[in-house]
């Protein structure tokens, strides 16, 4: 797991979340959450109402643009990560977003998004459990780390 090592407070979780620094040109590791979940990725149907069939039923075919759905992810965040999460949401950033899911291939979903919203809770030791919403610009990409 050299590949994706998370920091010592996030062991033990099911998913990391990660954005690339374009500064640094590395990975940054931001929080750990023990449920997972990806964004929806949705094909719209499209009603082909020239093409009505003669007994009078519609006929639908799948829509040539696909989208990624917002995603709304609660983790435990590192509280710097979370400050510098706040700052790019101010700054209206478009970054790379992994989510990685700690299994031995290290399995991830990337895809570019900015943040909508960010929120939190109590700080717990050092973390602390924040809610943040993805919009994804474009389509995900799958891979694996190891």
């Amino acid at each position: 797991m050299a590949a994706c090592t998370p920091p010592e407070e996030l062991v033990g979780f099911g998913a990391l979340l990660r954005y690339y620094n374009n500064l640094t040109s590395a990975w940054v590791t931001v929080g750990g959450t023990k449920d997972l979940t990806f964004p929806e990725d949705v094909t719209p149907e499209i009603d082909t109402l020239s093409n009505d069939t003669p007994d009078g039923y519609r006929t639908r075919i799948p829509s040539l643009v696909q989208e990624l759905s917002a995603l709304d992810l609660t983790f435990n965040f590192r509280w710097a990560q979370f400050s510098t999460l706040r700052g790019i949401k101010a700054n209206r950033d478009v970054l790379e977003w992994q989510i990685v899911i700690m299994n031995p291939e290290q399995t991830y979903m990337q895809f570019c998004a900015f943040i909508t919203s960010i929120s939190g809770d109590i700080p717990m030791e050092e973390l602390i459990q924040a809610n943040i919403t993805l919009m994804p610009t474009g389509g995900p990409t799958w891979g694996e780390l190891v």
